[in-house]
């Protein structure tokens, strides 16, 4: 997939807007239920791959949410890796997508406790600062997976004024 190995190819627009602007809310709604539906069953089958084992090995456990939370970004990364196919006009099944997700695993498993580490310090010191970067970290997982950052040198670029 040349979405997921050039890290300088930006992700095409979802609705036809002029560059440099924001689609409107109706688009962005309207384009991802389209994605949404013409790729269900790969988006199916990725999240039943991550979460039935894990709903059925350990549910309603301390066990069962850890493993929830950390498989849980393999899922995140597979479906993001579909929906930038399919933006792109490219067919990616499940399995592509899964194989594709497991291999940023470790760096999006690191960003994501340098992110954590990062808001919980800001939250416990101020908590206005904490709650903004909050919001700032949100496409964490779009920027390892499109861009090929991890670390520290994707939490500088994964603010939601990075266009992904």
């Amino acid at each position: 997939l040349a979405v997921a190995t050039t890290p300088t190819q930006k992700v095409p627009a979802l609705i036809n807007a002029p560059p440099g602007t924001m689609p409107s809310i109706g688009g962005l709604i309207t384009q991802s239920w389209r994605v949404f539906r013409s790729h269900f069953g790969a988006i199916a089958v990725v999240v039943m791959a991550i979460y039935v084992p894990i709903a059925l090995v350990a549910e309603n456990t301390r066990l069962g949410r850890v493993a929830a939370s950390v498989f849980g970004i393999i899922a995140t990364l597979a479906v993001i890796y579909i929906t930038s196919a399919a933006l792109h006009n490219e067919h990616l099944s499940s399995k592509g997508a899964l194989i594709l997700a497991f291999k940023k695993y470790p760096a999006a498993l690191v960003t994501s406790f340098i992110a954590g580490i990062r808001v919980l310090g800001l939250l416990l010191l101020f908590i206005l600062p904490g709650i903004i970067w909050l919001f700032l970290y949100a496409f964490q997982f779009q920027v390892v997976a499109l861009r090929d950052l991890s670390g520290t040198e994707e939490i500088g670029r994964a603010s939601c004024r990075e266009r992904v």
